[in-house]
């Protein structure tokens, strides 16, 4: 039911409360013999709570939400003609409400265009030019104010993503991030190869020199990385010294080659202190997004082989036997 803009939790009291307060219209309808009327707007009701239903139910809807919202709108203007411009203080609610329920071109489209025909159709009800005028002038502030905040609020959600799911010592992708595209099966391509990376003997680092050369290193060693990283490869830090490397779409022979290559890459690289760090690292291959998780056991036993064979080393399914 609810946009991307939208919040789920707002979209649903938005059309729980369509179904509490629109009987009392049909109540008072009904007392004045508008029969039609009355009739339109039970017609509204049983289809926002079939809606509302559905959604709640299977999380889909049969009927497009914005097109009830523009059969009320229809209905306010309906008042508006009949029973005068006080009729025309719901155009806001509903305005507002647009924006949860439509994508946010539309909703502002549709926004402005009500604000335009409830205008004209309030001149043409009371005759005030200047009252007609203020209501444009109201009803299209309230748009643009939503769309500002809306977009505003958006850039904030995708800015405290971003950030949740960057490790803030490296810079890299974290854990987290992994697991989410693990979850969503968003890792760009159908096949592809795992790298699993260790860094060797990082403890001693942090026993020798403390934690902040300790940190430093870990900031160079994935500045490294990401020298020998094209730009579509994903890196994570999987927590501690431990790092996985997902390569969308690379057969297993590219990924060793990747492997070896920072491998070679980062045992060359002079460190705070004069440190020089090796890596160890396992490879594995995927035939389908589902295979990530099971990929990444494996890729990890192959890194054990690795750190077992005596470490700086790349250990791939053809070398398990070597």
């Amino acid at each position: 039911m609810p946009t991307a803009l939208g919040s789920p939790l707002i979209a649903k009291f938005i059309a729980s409360m369509a179904i509490l307060i629109l009987p009392v219209a049909i109540v008072r309808y009904i007392v004045l013999g508008e029969y039609l009327l009355s009739a339109y707007y039970i017609l509204l009701v049983v289809l926002i709570a079939v809606d509302l239903r559905a959604y709640l139910k299977w999380q889909r809807v049969p009927i497009n939400p914005s097109l009830l919202l523009i059969a009320v709108q229809v209905g306010v203007f309906e008042l508006i003609a009949h029973h005068g411009a006080s009729a025309s203080v719901w155009l806001f609610p509903l305005t507002v409400a647009g924006f949860f329920y439509s994508s946010l071109s539309v909703a502002q489209g549709i926004g402005f265009l009500v604000s335009l025909l409830g205008g004209g159709l309030i001149y043409h009800v009371t005759g005030d030019v200047l009252f007609a005028f203020r209501f444009v002038l109201a009803l299209a502030t309230v748009v643009v104010f939503m769309r500002f905040m809306l977009r505003t609020m958006k850039r904030l959600e995708d800015d405290l993503g971003d950030a949740v799911e960057r490790d803030p010592l490296t810079g890299c992708h974290n854990r987290r991030a992994f697991m989410r595209r693990l979850e969503e099966g968003r890792f760009g391509g159908a096949s592809g190869s795992l790298l699993f990376i260790d860094i060797d003997h990082f403890k001693e680092v942090n026993d020798s020199f403390g934690h902040v050369v300790g940190d430093q290193v870990l900031r160079m060693m994935v500045e490294g990385m990401s020298e020998v990283l094209r730009r579509q490869e994903y890196l994570y830090r999987m927590g501690g010294e431990e790092f996985a490397v997902l390569l969308p779409n690379v057969p297993v022979e590219l990924a060793v080659r990747v492997g070896e290559r920072l491998r070679r890459h980062l045992a060359e690289k002079v460190l705070p202190k004069d440190i020089r760090l090796t890596i160890s690292v396992g490879v594995e291959s995927y035939s389908s997004p589902d295979e990530i998780e099971q990929t990444l056991t494996r890729a990890d036993a192959n890194l054990y082989r690795a750190k077992q064979a005596g470490r700086n080393t790349v250990m791939h399914p053809g070398s398990i036997g070597d």
